[in-house]
């Protein structure tokens, strides 16, 4: 018999954890993003998705977050919340404004 795992308290909170980012060279701004979704509770594989994708699930309302995996699948540590500022930055708490500055590593 396998025992169901349950999501932490606390992640049900969070629909998405991103990992580490791409910049683009020119403009500073994320390109491409790494990062796991939560459907339900249950949490995606990895996904790529471009700064577009990122922007729009911010605007939708939706927790995002920066972190990264440990242990069990569908467990992250989780370092800071991201927020779009001034309207075109996509920026994670205490990062710089004026810039996109997720404050993940890069890929």
């Amino acid at each position: 018999m396998v025992r169901k795992e349950r999501l932490r308290p606390g992640m049900t909170k969070i629909d998405l954890v991103v990992t580490s980012a791409r910049y683009d060279g020119e403009t500073g701004r994320v390109s491409q993003a790494r990062a796991y979704e939560r459907w339900g509770q249950v949490w995606s594989d990895i996904l790529l998705l471009d700064r577009s994708d990122l922007v729009e699930r911010i605007n939708a309302g939706k927790k995002v977050v920066t972190g990264g995996p440990v242990g069990l699948p569908g467990e992250f540590d989780v370092d800071r919340s991201v927020r779009l500022a001034d309207g075109k930055w996509l920026v994670a708490d205490g990062g710089s404004p004026g810039r996109d500055d997720l404050g993940v590593p890069t890929y």
